[in-house]
């Protein structure tokens, strides 16, 4: 299915992410390592224990980054609560502050655009189920540097909006349900 093993994946989601989410690491392979980056919109609520609640499903390091944090193979990090992740030069996370971007911090246009710009065609962008246009332009700059793009099929995804956006927006490389998703995460392995 892929030819090259991708030097990071990034996956952004809103409303119903967070089941889905669950569902991956709950089955992820033990052999996967591939560094993977998640903007994921969330409740106030949900802000403080979301890394918690993920890390008692999943046996790798989930990491909420700070600034200049280095991305590294057999890690998940996690944007924090209220703030932008940008990936930079020398492969590192650094936060931003700036104001939302589609009523969102974090935004997951920021994450994919700046993603896109430093792994070109190393990078696998994955959109799941959301309820706004947050992560299309993102998904549409992982497409134009030559990287693979994965959306959540619409028609399973809790709220479609955001899947549906991104495949107006730009040819995605997959449309995927959930366990398709799962499939082409283990299989990088």
């Amino acid at each position: 299915m892929i030819k090259t093993k991708p030097k990071a994946i990034v996956l952004g989601g809103s409303a119903g992410s967070i089941k889905l989410v669950s569902f991956f690491f709950l089955n992820l392979s033990s052999s996967f390592s591939t560094p993977l980056i998640m903007a994921l919109h969330r409740a106030n609520e949900q802000n403080s224990n979301l890394r918690n609640f993920f890390q008692e499903m999943v046996f790798l390091p989930i990491v909420e980054p700070l600034e200049a944090t280095p991305i590294e193979s057999g890690k998940i990090y996690l944007a924090p609560p209220g703030l932008h992740i940008v990936v930079e030069d020398n492969y590192i996370i650094n936060v931003d502050n700036s104001p939302l971007v589609h009523y969102s911090k974090p935004s997951i246009d920021v994450l994919f655009m700046s993603a896109a710009e430093i792994y070109k065609e190393q990078i696998v962008g994955i959109l799941v189920s959301g309820s706004n246009d947050d992560g299309a332009l993102g998904i549409k700059n992982i497409n134009e540097k030559g990287g693979i793009t994965i959306v959540q099929n619409p028609e399973e995804a809790q709220l479609s909006r955001m899947p549906s956006s991104a495949m107006k927006l730009t040819q995605v490389t997959h449309v995927f349900n959930a366990v398709q998703i799962l499939e082409f995460l283990n299989q990088l392995e």
